[in-house]
């Protein structure tokens, strides 16, 4: 039975992972119909959003219930609490309580690797790359995963042949009346170091090894996503930024298909510049000269002088 639009609201918290994050119960939306689907690949089409009232599924009960301080299905016997935030929720790791102390550390770490001379750091300032670019850098901010602000200043930068591809994918999506929103770009060593610290080793893969340093610290990775060009209103995407959950992967199949089509966009228009997308973050994108530049452990209020305009 395809979802009435009058109900469209009522699904929108439940289009979720539930049970656990290795064998997840997935709800999905499919060409307008509302599909629970257990960890085995059965499915089950569902005509109304789950509720308290009980009602029967493939022979099974199935109920809305809580689960602490969330959202849960009851099936059968079992009982599946959602998994990842609910929309415009973020993620965050547990609570940092000496934020200070962690940052003297990463800076008296920043040794321990192979890092780039400062004066070879010759990066790009993203508002210079085509005034369409929206900002929105959660890292400078307490809008992300710590919870804190990590950066020094909200700025954003580089290296010379990511800015000039993604100059191109700017060109194109405004053609569509699409635009970009940047999360983050450059990002110093240390913080790098800092986020392992902070992030439970069961989800390390969302987060980068500092004894390998990211691509972010070469000034080669770039985490965004879509826009309405005219208004900024991001485009929905099947998990929010650094939502640390199957719903970030690049192949997740639940959440509704407009979700996954604006994914499937996103990726196409980078790829077509150059770029690669991480398979555990939509948002996070490679360019595909990363290899050819240095860690840096640049603050970003340091980096003046080191401003390339492009060509």
């Amino acid at each position: 039975m395809k979802i009435r639009s009058e109900t469209r609201s009522a699904w929108s918290d439940w289009f979720a992972d539930f049970g656990g994050e290795d064998q997840p119960w997935c709800l999905l939306e499919e060409g307008g119909t509302a599909i629970l689907e257990e960890p085995t690949g059965m499915r089950h089409v569902l005509s109304d959003p789950p509720s308290r009232s009980p009602r029967l599924l493939d022979g099974r009960i199935v109920t809305a219930t809580d689960r602490g301080a969330g959202l849960a299905l009851r099936v059968g016997e079992l009982v599946l609490p959602r998994c990842v935030p609910r929309e415009g929720e973020e993620y965050r790791v547990p609570p940092v309580t000496d934020l200070e102390s962690l940052r003297r550390r990463a800076a008296a770490e920043s040794g321990s690797v192979p890092l780039g001379r400062p004066d070879a750091a010759q990066l790009v300032e993203a508002v210079t790359i085509d005034s369409r670019l929206r900002l929105d850098l959660r890292y400078a901010t307490a809008a992300n995963f710590v919870g804190a602000p990590v950066y020094s200043a909200a700025r954003c930068f580089l290296q010379a042949p990511a800015a000039r591809a993604l100059r191109n994918v700017v060109q194109r999506l405004a053609s569509d009346g699409l635009g970009l929103v940047i999360f983050d770009a450059y990002r110093p060593w240390r913080v790098t170091w800092l986020f392992r610290e902070v992030t439970p080793p069961e989800q390390h893969r969302y987060v980068a090894d500092p004894a390998t340093g990211s691509r972010h610290n070469r000034g080669c990775a770039i985490d965004l996503t879509l826009c309405d060009l005219e208004t900024g209103r991001l485009l929905p995407m099947p998990s929010g930024f650094d939502e640390f959950s199957h719903r970030a992967h690049a192949d997740y199949r639940g959440g509704t298909s407009e979700r996954r089509e604006n994914r499937s966009q996103l990726r196409a228009v980078m790829e077509s510049a150059g770029f690669s997308m991480y398979r555990f973050e939509w948002w996070h994108f490679d360019h595909e000269n990363w290899e050819e530049f240095p860690l840096f452990d640049l603050a970003l209020d340091e980096i003046v002088g080191h401003v390339l305009p492009l060509e």
